[in-house]
Protein backbone atom coordinates (compact mmCIF):
# COMPACT_ATOMS: atom_id res chain seq x y z
CA UNK A 1 0.00 0.00 0.00
CA UNK A 2 1.40 3.41 -0.89
CA UNK A 3 -0.13 6.87 -0.75
CA UNK A 4 1.44 9.66 -2.81
CA UNK A 5 2.22 12.84 -0.87
CA UNK A 6 4.72 15.68 -1.11
CA UNK A 7 7.08 17.23 1.41
CA UNK A 8 7.09 20.97 2.21
CA UNK A 9 9.22 21.60 -0.90
CA UNK A 10 6.75 19.81 -3.18
CA UNK A 11 8.99 16.77 -3.66
CA UNK A 12 6.98 13.54 -3.94
CA UNK A 13 7.22 11.06 -1.07
CA UNK A 14 5.73 7.62 -0.55
CA UNK A 15 4.17 6.34 2.65
CA UNK A 16 4.20 2.58 3.06
CA UNK A 17 2.55 0.44 5.74
CA UNK A 18 3.57 -2.96 7.07
CA UNK A 19 5.28 -4.88 9.87
CA UNK A 20 3.86 -2.70 12.67
CA UNK A 21 5.13 0.51 11.15
CA UNK A 22 4.51 3.17 8.58
CA UNK A 23 7.55 4.38 6.65
CA UNK A 24 8.14 7.40 4.44
CA UNK A 25 10.66 7.67 1.63
CA UNK A 26 11.54 9.65 -1.45
CA UNK A 27 10.88 7.70 -4.67
CA UNK A 28 12.63 4.34 -4.39
CA UNK A 29 15.30 5.61 -1.98
CA UNK A 30 15.96 4.38 1.52
CA UNK A 31 13.55 5.10 4.35
CA UNK A 32 13.55 8.74 5.47
CA UNK A 33 11.46 8.12 8.59
CA UNK A 34 8.99 5.82 10.30
CA UNK A 35 6.40 5.55 13.03
CA UNK A 36 6.03 2.29 14.97
CA UNK A 37 2.98 0.84 16.64
CA UNK A 38 1.65 -2.20 18.48
CA UNK A 39 -1.91 -3.39 18.01
CA UNK A 40 -3.65 -4.27 21.27
CA UNK A 41 -7.17 -5.49 20.59
CA UNK A 42 -9.18 -2.63 19.12
CA UNK A 43 -6.43 -0.12 19.92
CA UNK A 44 -3.20 0.82 18.13
CA UNK A 45 -0.42 2.12 20.37
CA UNK A 46 1.93 4.49 18.53
CA UNK A 47 5.14 4.51 20.56
CA UNK A 48 7.95 5.88 18.37
CA UNK A 49 8.37 8.22 15.40
CA UNK A 50 11.71 9.10 13.84
CA UNK A 51 12.92 11.06 10.80
CA UNK A 52 16.55 11.07 9.66
CA UNK A 53 18.16 14.22 11.13
CA UNK A 54 19.31 15.59 7.78
CA UNK A 55 15.70 15.45 6.52
CA UNK A 56 14.02 17.18 9.47
CA UNK A 57 11.96 20.29 8.77
CA UNK A 58 10.50 19.00 5.50
CA UNK A 59 7.13 17.95 6.92
CA UNK A 60 7.90 14.25 6.69
CA UNK A 61 6.83 13.35 10.24
CA UNK A 62 3.56 15.25 9.86
CA UNK A 63 2.77 13.53 6.55
CA UNK A 64 3.65 10.16 8.02
CA UNK A 65 1.60 10.54 11.19
CA UNK A 66 -1.36 12.00 9.28
CA UNK A 67 -1.62 8.93 7.05
CA UNK A 68 -0.96 6.45 9.87
CA UNK A 69 -3.59 7.92 12.18
CA UNK A 70 -6.27 8.31 9.53
CA UNK A 71 -5.75 4.72 8.32
CA UNK A 72 -5.89 3.53 11.94
CA UNK A 73 -9.14 5.40 12.48
CA UNK A 74 -10.58 4.05 9.21
CA UNK A 75 -9.75 0.52 10.42
CA UNK A 76 -11.94 1.15 13.49
CA UNK A 77 -9.06 1.21 15.97
CA UNK A 78 -8.57 3.71 18.77
CA UNK A 79 -5.30 5.64 18.49
CA UNK A 80 -3.18 5.48 21.64
CA UNK A 81 -0.76 8.41 21.55
CA UNK A 82 2.37 7.36 23.46
CA UNK A 83 4.89 8.91 21.07
CA UNK A 84 5.39 12.67 21.64
CA UNK A 85 5.09 13.42 17.91
CA UNK A 86 1.82 11.50 17.68
CA UNK A 87 0.48 13.21 20.83
CA UNK A 88 1.36 16.63 19.40
CA UNK A 89 -0.16 15.88 15.99
CA UNK A 90 -3.41 14.39 17.28
CA UNK A 91 -3.91 17.21 19.81
CA UNK A 92 -3.56 19.76 17.01
CA UNK A 93 -5.15 17.97 14.03
CA UNK A 94 -7.07 15.03 15.47
CA UNK A 95 -10.62 16.41 15.53
CA UNK A 96 -12.95 13.55 14.70
CA UNK A 97 -10.37 10.84 15.36
CA UNK A 98 -10.89 8.39 18.20
CA UNK A 99 -7.80 8.65 20.40
CA UNK A 100 -6.50 8.78 23.94
CA UNK A 101 -3.24 9.32 25.77
CA UNK A 102 -1.08 6.40 26.83
CA UNK A 103 -1.03 4.80 30.27
CA UNK A 104 1.49 2.69 32.17
CA UNK A 105 -0.44 -0.38 30.99
CA UNK A 106 0.14 0.67 27.37
CA UNK A 107 3.87 1.03 28.07
CA UNK A 108 3.89 -2.51 29.45
CA UNK A 109 2.16 -3.83 26.32
CA UNK A 110 4.86 -2.23 24.16
CA UNK A 111 7.68 -3.52 26.37
CA UNK A 112 6.31 -7.10 26.24
CA UNK A 113 6.26 -6.93 22.45
CA UNK A 114 9.96 -6.09 22.13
Amino acid sequence: MAEQRTDKNGTPVQILAGNNLYAIRYDESEVAGFTQYVDNGDERIFFHTEVRPELEGRGLAGNLVDVALHETDAAGKTIVAMCPMVRHWVAKHGDGLKWRGATVDDQQVVMKTF
